[in-house]
């Protein structure tokens, strides 16, 4: 006993149909690549900073899920975290900039078939204390 409506796809249903699941594998495919190389990246480069720079882990902002294994309690007199270095997504990042960061280190992801315009994370590292006002 079958419930639902049986209905024989026409040709050209059948192409639209094959069309919108190749879109759909090749935007996954993208978003999966961006996602796990942005990631392998932040993280192999967090670990080494610790390593080699003797940083603290958590004076290292990366991603959330770092963040939470390393948490930066906020400074109580300012409200703001303090983190020595900063992943970001933008080069001239004024906020970051304005905070005493300067960026140090760019890497472009790249992967086959890559849609992206210019995907590139930047590194900061705080090199001033930021005067308060």
């Amino acid at each position: 006993m079958s419930f639902g409506i049986q209905k024989t796809l026409l040709n050209w249903e059948k192409g639209l149909l094959g069309l919108f699941l190749v879109f759909s594998i090749f935007i996954s495919y993208q978003m999966l690549m961006d996602f796990y190389l942005t990631n392998k990246f932040v993280w192999n480069k967090s670990i080494e900073i610790s390593q080699k720079d003797g940083v603290s882990k958590n004076q290292i902002n990366p991603s959330h899920a770092w963040r939470m294994l390393y948490p930066n309690p906020k400074n109580a007199i300012t409200g703001n975290h303090n983190w020595n270095y900063i992943f970001s997504y933008n080069q001239k990042d004024e906020d970051i900039i304005t905070m005493g960061y300067q960026v140090v280190e760019e890497k472009k992801i790249d992967f086959p078939l890559n849609i992206f315009v210019n995907p590139k994370i930047f590194l900061y590292k705080k090199t001033v204390i930021p005067l308060t006002r």
